[in-house]
């Protein structure tokens, strides 16, 4: 297995080693993007219960675009009905040119 050794937080090395061996050495698992000479950064790996949290988190979300598109088409609406309601009361106002 590919592993890499790591001091200072920085990666020396990248070695091909069994597992035994890699634990012997302190050696640590490699990952896409792990490169000598680079911090050594793995992506973080989610616990189930971090994915669970952002599922909820962006069905939330989705509720809330939803819910903000349908405020913006009722005030679409009531800009449309105001708008009427102008013209209404400037044809009953007898300034109509229309």
């Amino acid at each position: 297995m590919n592993c890499a050794i790591v001091n200072s937080g920085m990666v020396e090395n990248i070695i091909v080693a069994e597992p035994e061996v890699a634990a012997e050495l302190g050696a640590l698992p490699v990952y896409e993007g792990c490169v000598i000479g680079e911090a050594y950064a793995p992506p973080h790996e989610y616990t189930p219960l971090e994915q669970a949290q952002q599922e909820i988190t962006d069905k939330e979300l989705s509720i809330i675009e939803l819910g903000q598109a349908v405020t913006d088409l009722e005030l679409a609406a009531i800009e449309q009905g105001q708008a009427h309601t102008d013209l209404e009361l400037m044809i009953l106002g007898g300034k109509s040119n229309v």
